[in-house]
């Protein structure tokens, strides 16, 4: 797949892209490999959020690496592919960028089950630490589908002025 945009969210002889919509089939490609139980190992989120949280991605020993730069934060989301030592090589390659840059090395958007899979490879190499800041919500379907009570007034609020503006 040829990239016609290239803006290096890094240096250091590593580029990252912006995310655009003509990277769908390759992230489709990469993420459709293994199961990610967080909506952010998703391209329609990454896509839609890009303004506000400017990811970048790139492709590191056969695997989408991901990187965040929200709020100054410098972090790389877990590499993704089917293949656990491709996974492995890409961390690495990461570590030892960062390490390079002489930068953190924070990964973010870690889900329990790849901190499972780090822990079982290399264990007791990383830290898990929560950062409530970002963790998601979640709401229950009937709550969203009925929109009932005070809680729910800047929803109803915001889908009745759509509703209104494009009728």
């Amino acid at each position: 797949m040829t990239v016609k945009h290239q803006r290096s969210l890094g240096g250091y002889g590593m580029y990252f892209r912006e995310v655009q919509l003509e990277d769908k089939e390759l992230f489709e490609h990469y993420l459709a490999g293994r199961y990610h139980d967080l909506i952010t190992y998703n391209f329609t989120s990454l896509f839609l959020w890009r303004a506000w949280d400017p990811y970048g991605w790139t492709i590191i020993e056969d695997a989408l690496c991901i990187k965040s730069d929200y709020l100054g934060y410098d972090t790389i989301m877990v590499p993704c592919s089917p293949d656990d030592g491709k996974i492995l090589k890409a961390t690495e390659a990461l570590i030892a960028w960062y390490k390079e840059r002489q930068v953190p090395f924070i990964m973010s958007e870690v889900s329990e089950a790849m901190l499972d899979f780090y822990a079982h490879y290399w264990p007791g190499r990383f830290q898990a630490e929560a950062y409530e800041p970002g963790f998601n919500y979640i709401y229950r379907r009937e709550d969203l589908a009925n929109l009932k009570g005070r809680r729910y007034d800047a929803k109803r609020n915001h889908i009745n002025s759509f509703i209104k503006n494009y009728p």
